[in-house]
């Protein structure tokens, strides 16, 4: 879903599902339905397992976990939000197995604000970026992007400001063969220009300005092409329509799926790009979502799993080698409540669930997204439970 800016939040969506196997639907643009699950190569050996609840550390309410990647003594999560109602705090967890989880100290101007993303820098030490809100009276800058800079994952310091910082949010981080590169836009109340930052040490930036779309999410392939994925009109809460841009063609934008639609998250995907998108009925209910893959960023190929197709509404996705993850939710009338849903498959054709712990409430379960091991051994689930931060984690063996 998109983010606000105006309450400084992001919405998340909740996730599960069964054990089943879920073969893709008969669309036009779907291929042809597998009879059954390929059988995994010793390369491709291990399948998402159960997923359990991460033991981390207690925080106030309002908080949430919004990304993960491996890195430090195993692993580095990072978050944020408004424990008070008002003012944001940031926080930073570490892990040496994912599964137990335990906070590191930030101190001073470390300890304020959102953080939104991490990543690692190619020749060692970490980037973390996210956004404070300033009182609206002083509506010039509303919103400022923050960045954060960790020689090990464990010591964060505040890194200066750049000066294209005030007046803007930054909502994704992705590692490159040069550095990190940073999605964000040029924000008041909600996100306006698009804004694309690179970094080859975490402490001076250079900015890409001017992207017509609202840029919420951002991913390289291995050869540093960059893609933003969002929404073309930020400021048409209804009837934006799901967008992207590549660094390869200039940052020109091209719509992906018309009318009503959104990106709900994006990911670098063998050799080109993965992302989920949401189609919704103009005045009306959700019709579902899609995956779809490309190689450039601009021609896609639209896969439409029958957990997704089917009035759901999409969410995060990651990759890690051929397994792909997705993770979303459906309302079902009958129960009159959300039916969390986590999808993987290897090839595209067969996807299949996950399970959630039996005992998970739902009434107070969210989730903003999944995030894969490097390696592909770990899958991590990140959002909040009764208003706080929480992981799930899958160990793939």
């Amino acid at each position: 879903m998109r983010p606000v800016l105006a309450s400084g939040t992001v919405f998340i969506l909740a996730l599960a599902g069964n054990a089943a196997t879920v073969a893709q639907d008969d669309s036009p643009h779907a291929s042809a339905v597998a009879s059954a699950a390929p059988s995994a190569s010793p390369a491709q050996a291990g399948t998402p397992s159960r997923l359990r609840k991460a033991d981390v550390p207690r925080t106030g309410p309002g908080m949430a976990v919004n990304d993960v990647i491996e890195g430090g003594p195993g692993y580095i999560a990072v978050g944020g939000g408004t424990p008070t109602g008002l003012d944001h705090e940031a926080f930073i967890w570490v892990s040496d197995d994912g599964m137990g989880w335990q906070s590191v100290p930030l101190f001073g101007a470390a300890a304020v604000g959102t953080i939104q993303a991490v990543a690692a820098l190619p020749d060692g030490g970490y980037v973390a970026v996210g956004t404070d809100f300033v009182p609206q009276t002083e509506r010039a800058e509303l919103v400022h992007l923050l960045t954060w800079f960790s020689e090990d994952g464990i010591v964060w310091t505040r890194a200066a400001a750049d000066p294209s910082f005030p007046g803007s949010a930054a909502w994704g981080a992705t590692s490159t063969p040069d550095g990190v590169a940073v999605s964000g836009c040029q924000a008041g109340f909600h996100c306006d220009v698009g804004r694309v930052w690179t970094t080859a040490d975490g402490q001076t930036w250079r900015l890409q300005d001017g992207i017509a779309m609202a840029p919420y999410h951002i991913a390289s392939t291995t050869m540093g092409d960059l893609l933003v994925g969002g929404e073309d009109d930020a400021y048409d809460l209804v009837n934006g329509r799901a967008a992207v841009a590549s660094s390869t063609d200039d940052w020109t934008v091209s719509i992906v799926a018309d009318p009503d639609s959104q990106v709900g998250g994006l990911t670098d995907y063998r050799d080109g790009f993965a992302i989920t998108t949401t189609l919704v009925e103009r005045g009306g209910p959700i019709i579902g979502s899609t995956v779809a893959t490309s190689v450039d960023g601009t021609e896609w190929d639209v896969r439409e799993p029958k957990r997704l197709a089917d009035g759901a509404v999409a969410g995060g996705i990651d990759a890690a080698g051929d397994l792909l993850v997705v993770v979303g939710s459906r309302y079902d009338p009958e129960e009159d409540a959300t039916e969390p849903i986590a999808l993987w498959t290897r090839d595209l054709s067969t996807f299949a669930a996950i399970d959630y712990p039996r005992r998970l409430d739902r009434s107070t379960f969210g989730v903003g997204g999944v995030r894969l091991s490097e390696d592909g051994k770990m899958a991590f689930v990140l959002g909040t439970e009764q208003n706080r931060p929480a992981i799930w984690y899958s160990r793939i063996e």
